[in-house]
């Protein structure tokens, strides 16, 4: 092999190694922190659940997190629902709506809000923070 090719042979794979970490370390997360909008399209009505929607904010921005209360007839708990990383209160992952409906059947109020940057709750310029900043939206719910 003369050294020509074994010089390119080097400079292509050097090439392939820079752009394979721009797509992992670059491209791929900032498509994982700056999520597609998810607009809610049901509701717990879907399922026969008398709800009431609401907002709050959590303590550490003014951003505005939309969510929904189901009370049970003659609650003994209440449940906190807080959906994944790209979803929403109505989590197409879990079957959200069919749960909240089976807990509230069994006497279990549940809460279930939109965490900032998804749903129909506020959005800000960090995107998703896994946990950093969500933390304060589980806390306000």
């Amino acid at each position: 092999m003369g050294k020509t090719l074994k010089k390119r042979i080097w400079l292509a794979g050097f090439i392939l190694l820079i752009a394979s970490g721009y797509v992992a370390l670059i491209a791929v997360p900032q498509q994982t922190i700056h999520l597609e909008h998810k607009v809610l399209v049901t509701s717990p009505a879907d399922v026969g659940l008398v709800f009431e929607n609401f907002y709050i904010s959590p303590q550490d921005s003014n951003l505005q997190l939309a969510g929904w209360w189901m009370p049970a007839r003659e609650p003994h708990a209440t449940l906190v629902f807080i959906h994944g990383i790209g979803s929403n209160r109505t989590s197409s992952f879990f079957g959200s709506l069919e749960f909240y409906r089976a807990m509230v059947n069994e006497g279990i109020s549940v809460v279930a809000i939109d965490l900032r940057n998804h749903g129909s709750s506020g959005r800000d310029s960090n995107g998703a923070q896994f946990g950093h900043t969500e933390k304060y939206d589980v806390l306000a719910a």
